[in-house]
């Protein structure tokens, strides 16, 4: 049988988090205070699975019915696929995934700004919680600084524009199913 796909780091990087353990060491401290220097990570590939990252700025689409979803890695502890959403007007996480972040210490009260009212699509109105996410990564680009919204359990996880607007160019590229952040 094939054995899952693993991402190998050079012995300078952390080991990438798991859902078995979400929360990672810190990374070292020549690594948390130079953003110019990405992780660096080997892909081991697996042809029954997709890469989580080609390389560059780009990051492997992966379909789901007519979304398309990323690997996102919030405040370097849990890695979840988000669908990108340039519609969203800011990253949208699910209370339970909320609540998981809160228990293992990734984010915390302090962490929480307020509440702010949503347009969605069906042109209805919402209240959510807003909060501060640390860090989001996707492929090898890490963003700051964050505005996350908090969503109801049936909610799904979007990357939105609070993330991609921090980027001078998103673009998709149909024909190598990748996402390229620039």
């Amino acid at each position: 049988a094939d054995s899952p796909r693993r991402i190998v780091p050079s012995p300078s990087v952390r080991p990438p988090p798991t859902l078995a353990n979400p929360v990672a060491p810190a990374p070292p401290p020549e690594q948390a205070s130079n953003p110019a220097r990405p992780p660096v990570a080997t892909v081991v590939s697996n042809p029954a699975r997709p890469p989580v990252a080609t390389g560059g700025n780009e990051v492997q689409l992966v379909k789901e019915g007519g979304t398309f979803k990323v690997p996102v890695t919030i405040n370097g502890a849990l890695t979840l696929g988000f669908i990108v959403d340039s519609g969203a007007s800011d990253v949208s996480i699910p209370e339970d995934v909320v609540s998981t972040l809160i228990r293992t210490g990734t984010i915390s009260e302090s962490d929480f700004l307020g509440e702010q009212t949503y347009r969605l699509a069906d042109g209805s109105k919402v209240k959510s919680k807003t909060f501060r996410i640390r860090q989001l990564t996707v492929g090898n680009r890490t963003v700051n600084n964050v505005m996350g919204s908090v969503a109801g359990v049936k909610g799904s996880l979007l990357l939105g524009q609070s993330f991609l607007s921090r980027f001078s160019s998103v673009k998709f590229d149909y024909g190598r199913n990748v996402l390229v952040l620039e």
